[in-house]
């Protein structure tokens, strides 16, 4: 991981009980809880803004590219 940098937070009381409690259960600082959610938060919602490609229109897509690779001569 690179340079680290400290920020202050201020969390719902519930939410820190939460994390508190998850923090105790792992064996974990309440910091690395917390650094994991938000990961997991902003890789969740990096992927639900990718487009969803139907299987059929993905593998359609594939059998196009090797037929084209293929045909100038990629194929043996």
């Amino acid at each position: 991981m690179g340079k680290m940098t400290r920020l202050t937070v201020t969390l719902d009381p519930a939410v820190y009980e939460w994390v508190t409690r998850a923090a105790a259960a792992e064996g974990r600082s309440v910091s690395q809880v917390i650094n994991r959610a938000v990961r997991s938060d902003l890789v969740r919602n990096s992927l639900a803004q990718l487009p969803i490609q139907p299987e059929e229109d993905a593998l359609a897509a594939v059998a196009a590219e090797a037929e084209l690779r293929y045909s100038d001569g990629g194929g043996s």
